[in-house]
């Protein structure tokens, strides 16, 4: 076994000692595509998607999976509230916030609520629920709680939804969309009654 290929399988297993990792992480520090394929055959690391790993006896919750892929997101509303603990019950679908200028995730779940936000970093806080590996960013309660009860929201969505450039015009604030996949194209439905109804 050769030298390189040795210190890219250490590199891989102290990553994986961590619980979750993403592939361009390392990839950054030297260690090429083909030590992947080969940790996994060995049983050491389990792909979760595309340039995602874990530990192979560690099993990521949605919540991580999003958060790794995404760094910048911030999770708002209903699963923010969950996982500070206000909440009771998990939502249905993933909520989360992105910075205005962001790149939109072409990679989530369906069911998915996105908004989009200028001030993506007021209020946020990360948290570490029990049985993850990684810290959550989620909009604080006082925070959360207020951008569900606002009561413009339908008519600044109405204003702010521009399907050509998923992008907040001047003087809006927040936009909400769900981004299911068309069966020829990609297209983008806008959800209001869904995603902001608390």
């Amino acid at each position: 076994m050769g030298r390189a290929r040795v210190n890219a399988m250490v590199a891989i297993e102290r990553a994986a000692q961590r619980g979750l990792f993403r592939e361009r992480d390392l990839r950054a520090s030297g260690v090429w595509h083909s030590a992947f394929a080969d940790a996994e055959f060995s049983g050491l690391v389990t792909r979760h998607g595309h340039g995602v790993w874990s530990h192979r006896h560690y099993s990521p919750t949605r919540y991580e999976l999003v958060q790794i892929r995404f760094p910048k997101l911030v999770f708002w509303g209903p699963s923010a509230l969950w996982l500070l603990g206000v909440e009771a019950h998990e939502p249905e679908a993933l909520w989360i916030a992105l910075g205005n200028k962001a790149r939109a995730p072409r990679t989530l779940d369906l069911s998915t609520v996105l908004i989009r936000t200028r001030n993506l970093e007021e209020g946020v806080q990360s948290v570490k629920p029990e049985k993850t590996r990684i810290s959550l960013r989620v909009h604080a309660r006082e925070r959360a709680q207020a951008d569900l009860s606002r009561n413009d929201i339908h008519r600044l969505l109405a204003r702010a939804a521009d399907r050509a450039q998923f992008a907040l015009p001047r003087g809006a604030s927040l936009l909400s969309a769900q981004l299911p996949i068309a069966r020829w194209r990609p297209r983008e439905d806008w959800v209001v009654k869904q995603s902001l109804t608390p």
